[in-house]
């Protein structure tokens, strides 16, 4: 069984490199480049070099080279702490300094992306075909390489994936695993704090289903560790939050919508007929793609019309199904639509309010049920008892999904392989 699991480990972190390598190329990942000129990078860059260039300070994720005299932190620049300071540790062990770590953490992204997408998928598929098939499918999702051309930080969607993991194996070894849980969003905040407030609704479902089992003694033991990382954040990475300014009003323009699920780069013209995905009828936000691919939605319908199957997944999960679709809700900002038909234009309450000023970007809250939904489509599908009908349902749906994904990478790679430099934006 061991054995079984390395291997399937290994076929999963293969395609996931492949994938990496079909879409950014060698060059990227010896940082051959000239890509992380453009949009927020060189701000990501500035952070993490006046860092590893200062001295040690306290709290820890602080610079003085930025700002000198003023306490500031590279949280701020959204410099990936913890990856920062190891390399910072690296460099004073041995001298060893990159100068710019980014590639190879889009490629650590990558590998444990698709290691965590097998390590689901091993939850409840023992076929190998069927297996190889999802994994597949869920490495060649569009969300993320379309999240990695704008925020590096915010491409560890590995934690999202690895929050779901645990959630279900949770579930199924009576919470034995709740600790790994809890490290897991614990490390999220040194990441990114947006991160964090995605995957944190999951792991609070799992405490609140471990309260269910095992009693609030228990409950309270297993977050010990992810206290004591969370207060540590605050107090020994995080500087000068007293006077930091948060408040943005400008949320309506980094919404999602029910149209970006399914409308991509290039909406397919049987989609776009009814959902109308083109402007002004669907205003895709960069913060509010979220499109699933084409074989994710086709076998997604399928099994939407096979309600038994659809109503169990959700009764099976249904505490975190209600969570995720408030999340959802609260993605959609202050307008709601179905389609291209506006439902609802509101003015937010005073709380509701505060949350999006502070929380802007609130497409990124479909992130969650955007992975939630893709692996349980490739769970209901191999549950399907006709053997041949579920592979030949994959091998379809790989092909499309594979077949539009290249021309999406296309585009993508269009960027990260560049090697001059931009005049201008």
């Amino acid at each position: 069984m061991k054995n079984k699991s390395v291997w399937m480990n290994f076929i999963s972190i293969s395609i996931g490199v492949v994938t990496f390598i079909y879409i950014f190329g060698y060059d990227f990942l010896v940082s051959r480049t000239t890509f992380f000129y453009n949009f927020d990078h060189s701000a990501f860059l500035t952070g993490y070099l006046a860092f590893i260039n200062d001295s040690w300070s306290f709290p820890l994720g602080v610079t003085n080279n930025i700002y000198p005299g003023k306490n500031f932190s590279i949280v701020w620049t959204d410099s990936i702490p913890i990856y920062s300071i190891f390399l910072k540790i690296i460099y004073n062990l041995t001298g060893f300094k990159l100068i710019n770590p980014l590639p190879i953490w889009y490629f650590i992204c990558y590998v444990l992306f698709s290691y965590y997408l097998g390590k689901v998928l091993q939850l409840r598929i023992k076929n190998r075909l069927t297996y190889l098939l999802g994994i597949i499918l869920l490495v060649n999702t569009p969300l993320m390489v379309n999240r990695m051309i704008f925020h590096s930080a915010l491409s560890a969607h590995w934690l999202i994936v690895a929050s779901i993991y645990f959630y279900l194996l949770n579930k199924d070894s009576n919470y034995n695993s709740m600790l790994k849980h809890s490290l897991n969003t614990a490390l999220s905040i040194y990441i990114h704090p947006y991160i964090f407030t995605i995957i944190f609704p999951i792991y609070f479902v799992s405490l609140f289903q471990f309260l269910k089992k095992q009693g609030i003694f228990n409950v309270i033991k297993s977050t010990i560790p992810f206290t004591i990382s969370v207060l540590f954040y605050f107090f020994g990475i995080l500087s000068d939050i007293g006077t930091a300014r948060f408040i943005r009003a400008d949320y309506i323009k980094y919404r999602a919508e029910f149209n970006s699920f399914f409308c991509g780069e290039f909406p397919n013209q049987f989609i776009n007929n009814y959902l109308w995905c083109d402007p002004p009828y669907t205003q895709l936000s960069l913060e509010g793609y979220g499109y699933f691919g084409l074989g994710i939605i086709v076998l997604g319908a399928l099994i939407f019309l096979r309600p038994k199957i659809f109503i169990n997944s959700i009764k099976n999960n249904l505490t975190l199904s209600i969570v995720l679709f408030f999340m959802v809700l609260y993605s959609f900002g202050n307008i709601w639509k179905i389609a291209h038909l506006q439902l609802f234009e509101f003015e937010p309450i005073e709380i509701h309010m505060r949350l999006l000023e502070v929380f802007r970007s609130t497409g990124r809250y479909t992130w969650a049920f955007y992975y939630f939904v893709s692996i349980y489509v490739i769970f209901n599908v191999a549950k399907i008892k006709i053997y041949p009908l579920s592979i030949v349902l994959l091998v379809f749906a790989s092909f499309i999904q594979l077949s539009e994904a290249s021309k999406i990478y296309e585009t993508k790679s269009v960027w990260f392989q560049q090697n001059n430099v931009p005049s201008s934006q």
